[in-house]
């Protein structure tokens, strides 16, 4: 018998993987297909892709999430690894199973290993997983003797091992990068965040264009690789205080195209990396033709890049920088509105100054709001005070109202140095610099509020948890909302440090998502209240260039982690 299937071109090898598992599950009449792939030590499994049956068809899920082997009890995934054969389980609730079904509404389930290697040294990397509602429908070894079948899953074998050795490929070239953002770090110690705000930027700017998720991944991977090529640019001219020379500024201008070398040469193996190397080669061109490499002008240059291109001066610009201080969103607004047109392509600065305009209005929200809890951190050449109380609006004016404090009692105003004003709303801490206007006992009347902005803010935001150890060995049990190479920060629920400890050396314990705890010693630079949260922002002392390295390593990895679903979210949110 001759059987025809008319074969698009248009589908990726994923796609096509895709399309026979959901083939697989339809023959078998399966209720759940999933595609699960095995780190390389076989600690944990990678839900890539859930099939579930809605009528006839199975409709995806886009959830990519990974679960620790070891926390699924009595689950059979280790059976798979080490049997390497095909599990079938049949849950019988008269009897005590041995091993617990993956999904408890799954009366029968079948796990098929998927194998990555050559014949001689096969090993289980992945696994299809087939499950069944159906009582009655039990699927045993002789369905896998039909032709069909056995045929339907030698392709789905051969199709998964195109992909991983696509995966494998992906990960050598996400090492390199990795390599490559070492040495950046240690030439340019204010650029270590910079490819990843440009990259979140860019993915803004590309879902407001309407991009599809594969054009999306190609513009992430294009912005976090823009600056490559400042490797072969000395550490001295990058991190010069003052205006550059006309012949060192010669020099930087190469950088792009050192760029685009070193993505040629170094991921050549990697899909699309040919249109990588050409959009971060022109991301320093200007729409009116007046940039470099090359001159180029208007849609000559290529779209991609001119969304870098954007993405790369807005970062700047809200970032510090050894020569200048970053800049409020409301001047970099001004800068897109001025350089519409010219530095910048006018349709995508119209888009950067809206998506500016829906973060300041975070803030604008905020502060609308008649009434709102708070705490002020008022620093002086003594001391610093942390007051708790309401900021109160009239109109354009604001006061802030403590029962807590006597303003004129308990301080001088002469000696303030600074005001800040931290407010929380829906887990979103805000902080303000404040200029007071007057006093009067437990009253603050503030002349101006002027929001904070954190050019770090896209790639540092974590939410982990970590113990905080004492030098009486105490221990407790910390929130870790920030982290980055040199510090970090946190918050406590109902307790605050006290003073004289968080005057010493602390350590803290960060556990990562993967089960990797790394400890680290610092101390304790700024703390604030927010409602019963003890906020902390805490700077690492004497850490090892290994911690540091492995703290990065975890940063970098959570950011090519969550690209794809940070790329769902963006392809999908209204």
């Amino acid at each position: 018998m001759v059987s025809l299937i008319k074969f698009d071109n248009q589908l990726s090898t994923e796609e096509y993987l895709h399309v026979w598992i959901r083939r697989i599950a339809n023959l078998l009449g399966c209720d759940v297909a999933m595609l699960v792939t095995f780190d390389e030590s076989n600690t944990y499994a990678t839900f890539q892709r859930i099939f579930v049956r809605d009528g006839i068809n199975h409709n995806a899920s886009y959830k990519n999430s990974k679960r620790l082997i070891k926390h699924f009890s009595n689950c059979v995934f280790g059976l798979l690894i080490k049997t390497k054969q095909i599990v079938f389980l049949n849950k019988n609730k008269d009897d005590k199973a041995d091993y617990l079904p993956l999904i408890e509404e799954m009366e029968n389930e079948i796990y098929i290993p998927l194998f990555s290697g050559n014949s001689n040294s096969r090993e289980v990397t992945g696994c299809l997983y087939l499950g069944s509602t159906d009582k009655t429908k039990v699927v045993d070894s002789s369905t896998f003797l039909d032709k069909d079948i056995s045929g339907e899953l030698s392709i789905i074998q051969n199709l998964y091992q195109l992909e991983y050795i696509k995966m494998s490929r992906k990960k050598r070239m996400l090492n390199v990068i990795y390599i490559i953002s070492q040495i950046i770090r240690e030439r340019e110690p204010y650029m270590i965040t910079h490819p990843y705000n440009v990259a979140q930027w860019s993915l803004a700017i590309g879902k407001e264009l309407g991009f599809d998720e594969k054009r999306l991944e190609i513009l992430y991977l294009s912005a976090v690789l823009h600056d490559l090529g400042k490797i072969y640019i000395s550490a001295d001219i990058l991190n010069k205080p003052t205006k550059l020379t006309d012949e060192e500024y010669e020099k930087v201008k190469k950088h792009p195209v050192y760029s685009y070398s070193i993505i040629k040469n170094m991921l050549q193996f990697t899909e699309n990396f040919d249109e990588i190397a050409i959009f971060a080669k022109y991301h320093h061109e200007r729409y009116d033709g007046r940039g470099y490499p090359d001159g180029l002008k208007g849609e000559e240059i290529p779209l991609e890049s001119r969304i870098i291109s954007v993405a790369d001066a807005v970062d700047a610009m809200l970032s510090n920088r050894t020569y200048k201080k970053a800049k409020s969103v409301n001047l970099v607004i001004n800068e897109l509105i001025r350089n519409k047109g010219k530095q910048f392509d006018p349709d995508i600065a119209e888009i950067m100054i809206k998506i500016l305009m829906k973060s300041k209005a975070i803030n604008a929200q905020i502060l609308s709001e008649p009434i709102i809890w708070g705490t002020l951190l008022i620093t002086t050449l003594e001391k610093e005070y942390f007051i708790e109380g309401t900021l109160v609006r009239n109109g354009d004016k604001y006061k802030f109202v403590t029962e807590t404090f006597d303003f004129d009692k308990d301080i001088e105003k002469s000696k303030i140095m600074s005001i800040k004003l931290y407010l929380e709303k829906n887990q979103y801490v805000s902080e303000y610099d404040v200029k007071i206007s007057k006093y009067y006992k437990n009253k603050l009347y503030i002349s101006e509020i002027k929001a904070e902005h954190a050019g770090e803010l896209f790639s540092m935001l974590w939410d982990l948890e970590g113990l905080l150890i004492d030098n009486m060995k105490k221990v407790y049990k910390i929130n870790i909302t920030r982290i980055g190479g040199n510090f970090m920060s946190f918050y406590i629920e109902d307790f605050e440090i006290n003073k004289e400890e968080r005057d010493k050396m602390l350590k803290v314990i960060i556990r990562f998502e993967d089960d990797c705890n790394i400890v680290v010693s610092g101390k304790i630079s700024k703390s604030y209240r927010v409602g019963i949260k003890n906020y902390y922002d805490f700077n690492f002392i004497n850490i090892p260039d290994s911690v540091r390295d492995n703290i990065l390593r975890q940063l970098f990895k959570k950011q090519i982690e969550t690209r794809k679903s940070i790329v769902h979210l963006l392809t999908h949110s209204s």
